[in-house]
């Protein structure tokens, strides 16, 4: 009977070790990919001093809009990061960057 307690208490111990072990491993993979798609090292001030720091510029807007899907692949220039980052009231542009954010949040 004590053996069976034991083996059972083993056995639970061991679940929980490897239930955080691949909860940590899942928390981790979602922050590096937020680090590759979103640099803390992106310089805005010089991308949004390209555009005189104008986020109504048609050009700002398209330019952001197309370096989105980029974004997405980890291949952005960061104008989407920067239009987002300082702009966030562009809710159709910046829905993605939004949704990273409040999830980066919740991981830390």
């Amino acid at each position: 009977m004590q053996a069976k307690r034991k083996f059972a208490v083993i056995a639970a111990i061991t679940v929980l070790l490897i239930g955080a072990f691949i909860s940590f491993y899942i928390l981790k993979i979602q922050t590096i990919s937020n680090y590759r798609k979103y640099p803390p090292t992106t310089d805005c001030d010089t991308i949004v001093n390209m555009y005189n720091g104008n986020f109504d510029d048609p050009n700002f807007i398209k330019y952001a809009a197309i370096d989105k899907t980029n974004t997405e692949d980890e291949k952005g220039a960061g104008i989407y990061q920067c239009f987002c980052q300082l702009n966030p009231k562009s809710s159709d542009t910046c829905s993605d960057f939004t949704l990273d954010k409040y999830k980066a949040l919740a991981l830390s």
